[in-house]
């Protein structure tokens, strides 16, 4: 657990006990933590409980639940809230350009409970006619969620960078091989990723595609996979996965072939 999911777990829970109205007080002790959190080059996971208490910004509360996000990978006051908030409700708050007061008052004044629901919404005028919206406000929104939906599928390098390197690294752990890289657009840094390519040199191309496909982040698909060629899901990002295999005099030469567009 590093220091980066806490503070995204934080800034959830400070988002939403602002989306259901709570004391601005209690809300800024999560928008505090999450400042000092951000200044410490700490690892809170290191940290006991009592440590995390003695932390400026950091109180009882607060300590614990970031000590539970550790230990058992949730945050009782996390889930406490998202149960009380419909699925979509939550997805607006990732909406740039429009913060929880506002999407409180499009949930509770309009009834709106889905992004689909907030477009078509905007697309009839009545986000412009909400008070302290206005025209521009709902512009900012709609494109906003065209941009969102334009982008479904698709991560920009960094998001899944690492990612793909420690699947990379489990991948080469279940093959028991070194030759194995990445390809196609990762392999060439592309800006925006939209699946996930894998060379593999195997003299077995079926044994290495069973073991590909018994990790758990790893879902095949038989019927579009081949004989040189698995095919299926990555279930961490949601994301198409293929795993090419080619003997291991050929490594080099299929290599380049792959990592072309």
């Amino acid at each position: 657990m590093d220091n980066k999911s806490i503070i995204k777990a934080l800034r959830k829970v400070s988002a939403l006990m602002e989306l259901h109205g709570e004391n601005p007080f209690k809300t800024r002790g999560y928008t505090n933590a999450v400042f000092t959190i951000e200044r410490t080059e700490t690892r809170l996971a290191d940290l006991s409980k009592q440590e995390l208490e003695a932390m400026e910004g950091i109180g009882k509360s607060i300590a614990a639940s970031i000590t539970a996000l550790i230990e058992t990978g949730e945050m009782p006051v996390l889930q406490e809230y998202l149960d009380q908030t419909p699925a979509g409700v939550v997805e607006m708050l990732d909406i740039k350009g429009i913060g929880p007061k506002k999407i409180r008052t499009i949930w509770q004044e309009l009834g709106i409970e889905t992004t689909q629901g907030l477009l078509q919404a905007c697309e009839e005028g009545r986000i412009a006619k909400l008070k302290g919206f206005g025209d521009k406000t709902q512009e900012t929104i709609r494109q906003a969620l065209l941009f969102t939906a334009a982008m479904a599928g698709k991560y920009h390098y960094a998001e899944v960078e690492e990612k793909a390197l420690a699947l990379q690294e489990e991948l080469r752990r279940a093959l028991g091989t070194d030759k194995l890289e990445l390809v196609g657009d990762m392999r060439r840094y592309m800006e925006i990723i939209e699946d996930i390519r894998f060379l593999v040199a195997s003299d077995d191309a079926d044994s290495a595609f069973a073991k590909a496909a018994s990790l758990d982040s790893i879902e095949a698909d038989e019927r579009s996979s081949g004989p040189f060629v698995l095919r299926g899901s990555w279930t961490t990002m949601d994301l198409p996965f293929t795993l090419f295999a080619c003997p291991p005099a050929r490594f080099g030469s299929e290599l380049v072939r792959h990592t072309g567009s």
